[in-house]
């Protein structure tokens, strides 16, 4: 075998090399591209509900404080009239409460519900970033 035989064959061999390197890298890379398209697509659907979840939550958090403050108020009340003795005093404010009560609760539950459902959104975010974590390996 002559000089130029050997150095054809070890272009050849290492032009196989070249290429099942980059084959196995395409297909590394793509799987990588794949992954981030579904997050991207996944957070891109996502994203709007997530900001109108979060306005949600804040909103029921300022009426659960509004009621919540003047609860503080009226149990305060409350407890003076226990304190002096006049039922009818503790009947009026234990009306006002009433209300007030229901709509703590009221709001409360519902923000349980929304931040339910953000967290569910969140984590199947959460999945599909560490899909796109794994596969960049």
């Amino acid at each position: 075998m002559g000089a130029w035989q050997k150095e054809l064959d070890r272009i050849l061999e290492q032009s196989q090399k070249n290429r099942k390197v980059t084959e196995s890298k395409q297909a590394e890379y793509q799987g990588l591209v794949d992954a981030a398209q579904a997050f991207v697509s996944g957070y891109a659907k996502a994203g709007p509900q997530l900001e109108k979840w979060l306005s949600t939550l804040m909103d029921l958090a300022e009426e659960a404080a509004r009621a919540a403050g003047e609860l503080m108020v009226y149990e305060d009340e409350l407890e003076a009239a226990k304190s002096a003795g006049d039922k009818g005093e503790i009947k009026k404010i234990e009306a006002k409460m009433k209300p007030l009560i229901a709509t703590f609760e009221s709001v409360k539950k519902e923000g349980l519900k929304t931040s339910e459902e953000c967290n569910k959104k969140l984590d199947e975010l959460d999945a599909l970033r560490d899909t796109v974590k794994s596969a960049s390996g």
